[in-house]
């Protein structure tokens, strides 16, 4: 045999054991990524992973929407609303005004005396208690006012105003008010000694339908 191909004969079986190689590897390798692909655990593990991550995600929201056990709040114990100014519970205080639909009452001073108009005037059996106040006509016609719509209160008891009061330099007698006029006048109480100087004062025109006021004479 020439000695040409004597050296041929050992490269051409490299180049097929080569070839060969490649061919065994790249099946092997196809077979070996199939079967990672066919397997079944490999599926199932992700499954079971994700299945049990779902479910324990509504078990989460559920015990976070379940409600707290609060305690019931107590309910508040309802407050007595104040008694509005001029009222017998909560008579206005001196130099406060309070008004009905026909008039605007405000006491200016008080004053205790044994004595109205002098010597020619009268002694109190027990103390005068003078009450100086403002009377204004809130209505829009003329209004009768007199010593007669006033009464003072004390301890409960109703005084009615005293004749003594005409005896009084600036005594109401019966009074026009003009709608929008102001008219200032006393008015003479005689009260037990003890007595003098307390009270509330009520007025209210006899004639009318108002509703009574009362204001403070201490």
């Amino acid at each position: 045999m020439p000695e040409g191909e004597k050296k041929k004969k050992p490269i051409v079986w490299i180049v097929v054991a080569i070839v060969v190689g490649v061919i065994v590897l790249c099946c092997g390798g196809g077979g070996i990524i199939a079967a990672v692909s066919d397997d079944p655990t490999v599926e199932v593990e992700e499954t079971t992973e994700s299945e049990s991550a779902s479910e324990e995600a509504p078990q989460e929201k559920k015990k976070s929407e379940e409600p707290k056990d609060e305690k019931p709040s107590e309910p508040a114990e309802p407050q007595e609303e104040p008694s509005p100014a001029g009222t017998e519970e909560n008579p206005a205080p001196r130099g406060t005004a309070v008004e009905n639909k026909s008039a605007r009452y405000k006491v200016l001073d008080v004053q205790v005396r044994k004595n109205t108009g002098g010597p020619f005037g009268e002694d109190a059996a027990g103390q005068f208690v003078i009450v100086k106040l403002a009377v204004t006509n809130v209505k829009d016609e003329t209004i009768q006012f007199s010593s007669s719509d006033l009464t003072l209160i004390v301890d409960g008891t109703e005084i009615e105003a005293d004749d003594a009061t005409i005896f009084l330099d600036d005594g109401f007698a019966y009074d026009d008010i003009s709608p929008g006029l102001t008219k200032e006048g006393s008015v003479a109480f005689d009260v037990a000694p003890q007595n003098a100087g307390k009270g509330v004062l009520k007025a209210q025109a006899i004639f009318s339908m108002d509703e009574a006021v009362y204001l403070s004479v201490q």
